[in-house]
């Protein structure tokens, strides 16, 4: 599984924001979306995301946590 994280609070723009999400869960590709990586120094990093258990939905709300390794 891959990840890709971005900052806006959906990949894609307006009527493209589902197709996207689509494509990229079809390729494998997981998305964090409304991550803030200003101020992390470059390098390697171990990211933890929990995501809230919430019943019903195809997303949710994650508490990430970035580590040094």
């Amino acid at each position: 599984l891959w990840l890709v994280g971005v900052e806006p609070q959906s990949v894609g723009d307006g009527a493209q924001t589902a197709a996207v999400h689509r494509t990229l869960l079809a390729a494998g590709i997981a998305v964090l979306e409304g991550i803030r990586l200003d101020g992390v120094p470059c390098g390697t990093h171990f990211l933890f995301a929990a995501p809230l258990l919430l019943g019903g939905l195809d997303g949710a709300p994650v508490r990430a946590v970035l580590m040094d390794p």
